[in-house]
């Protein structure tokens, strides 16, 4: 019985990680990261690095390293917005003129 009473313990305990996992920054960011390449994807301006970024994202997450999800998130989200950007025409930030004359 007493073995019983520790599956169940560390069953709870399990689940309420997953919970505050799941509310945390990073999951919270990778949503946003999603939902970003989702829309590149439906105006066909998704670039394959912005889909590896997301991939990339939540693999870490699922590993449990959230800084790295956090930054693969952010990239993921960067690159979708440039897709969409060119896809619109547009041509992305300004580079300063001391880099373009690098």
């Amino acid at each position: 019985m007493p073995f019983l009473r520790i599956l169940v313990l560390a069953t709870a305990v399990g689940l309420a990680i997953a919970d505050v996992q799941a509310s945390d920054p990073a999951s919270e960011l990778l949503g946003r990261a999603e939902a970003t390449v989702a829309e590149a994807r439906s105006k066909q301006a998704l670039w394959l690095e912005a889909a590896r970024a997301i991939a990339a994202a939540q693999a870490a997450l699922n590993r449990g390293d959230l800084a790295e999800s956090e930054r693969q998130s952010h990239r993921a989200i960067e690159l979708s917005e440039l897709g969409m950007l060119q896809r619109e025409g547009g041509t992305g930030p300004a580079v300063p003129q001391s880099r373009r004359d690098q």
